[in-house]
């Protein structure tokens, strides 16, 4: 019998799970059609499809929400661990602002911050100072049980990210399936209306309006943020 490979927290929440959720509506319809047999089952166990899959899943997950990323920060007005230190494009209160500043300067005595006049007249020099920053405060932070919230959100933002990728594939899948599961009662009108089938119409359709009204760009910018506002917050325990 095959077995699922063993992942870590973040490739089975952040990579696999968005996979699950966009290829849910095809399993849900394999069961309004096939309430009562397992041969399909039967046959993906033999073949060792789940180890193969599982594996491929993650990787086709991790690299659909790679591929747009750059699309959300050009929007957001760069990477929110660019941004959190930046005197044009904050999210954090000034008072936070200035002492995480004045704390990344003790702690990287050889980085010199820019001013605000000077971050405007030298964006790409800013940039560097940024990510020395991030670069150092991820090092610094990738012991996942004292840094457990910077681990948390990293894993939101990632699973928001790659189901969001997905939203154009999620919305055609969600639709079809409610269809493909609604016409097995309308093709088959003698036979009697399994409970299943209208389990599988009622997810089908409820995934179809997240797809539609929940996932955005929005949805994936809020952990986005409060990831960097964890990274750096942990400025002030290093």
């Amino acid at each position: 019998m095959s077995t699922i490979p063993s992942f870590d927290r973040y490739t089975m929440q952040a990579r696999l799970l968005p996979m699950f959720v966009l290829l849910l509506p095809l399993g849900l319809l394999l069961l309004a059609w096939y309430p009562t047999t397992s041969v399909w089952l039967d046959a993906i166990e033999t073949l060792g499809l789940p180890v193969v899959l599982t594996a491929l899943l993650s990787q086709l997950g991790r690299d659909l929400g790679k591929k747009k990323e750059p699309a959300l920060f050009a929007e957001w007005g760069g990477m929110p661990t660019d941004r959190i230190l930046s005197f044009s494009k904050t999210f954090l209160d000034g008072a936070t602002f200035a002492r995480y500043r004045a704390k990344l300067s003790a702690l990287l005595p050889s980085m010199q911050f820019l001013d605000e006049a000077q971050e405007t007249a030298s964006p790409e020099g800013a940039l560097q100072v940024f990510r020395t920053c991030t670069n150092f405060l991820r090092e610094k932070t990738r012991d996942h049980g004292n840094f457990a919230l910077i681990f948390a959100e990293n894993i939101n933002y990632g699973f928001r990210r790659n189901l969001w990728a997905m939203r154009p594939a999620g919305i055609t899948i969600s639709a079809l399936a409610t269809i493909g599961a609604a016409s097995s009662i309308l093709l088959t009108p003698n036979n009697p209306i399994s409970p299943l089938i209208i389990v599988a119409i009622c997810i089908n359709a409820c995934l179809f309006v997240f797809w539609v009204l929940r996932i955005n760009r929005n949805w994936v910018r809020v952990p986005a943020e409060e990831y960097a506002k964890q990274l750096f917050a942990a400025c002030e325990v290093l």
